[in-house]
């Protein structure tokens, strides 16, 4: 029987620390879309990912660096997610021939935006 295989991203909060060199505290990696230096990291992981996908031909979820983005964490959770989305989805229209999932926050709550 033939499965589908989807590759997801993983360990950004870990890449964000020893890769980068960048303290996160409690592994709030969103605080990164605060600015650009921080954004560029994002790019750049998540980039990452996606190249291995175009390379394999194999789909891929990207899912927002916002796990920590709640109102326990900040008072801007819709701009702390619009900003998440927006980051991954200029990646997603960059990459042509592969698919590539959004999973994420969009809005106060939680919910899933597939590109």
């Amino acid at each position: 029987m033939a499965m589908e295989i989807t590759l997801t991203d993983g360990g950004i909060e870990t890449r964000i620390i020893y890769e980068f060199r960048r303290s996160i505290g409690d592994f709030e990696a969103y605080k990164l879309l605060r600015d650009e230096p921080g954004r560029e990291i994002l790019r750049r992981i998540y980039q990452s990912y996606a190249e291995v996908a175009v390379r394999y031909r194999l789909p891929i979820q990207l899912g927002t660096p916002t796990w920590r983005a709640s109102r326990k964490w900040t008072s801007n959770v819709e701009g702390v997610n619009a900003a998440a989305v927006e980051l991954l989805g200029n990646i997603a229209r960059q990459i042509v021939n592969t698919r590539i999932i959004l999973a994420g926050g969009y809005r106060a709550g939680f919910g899933w935006l597939r590109s």
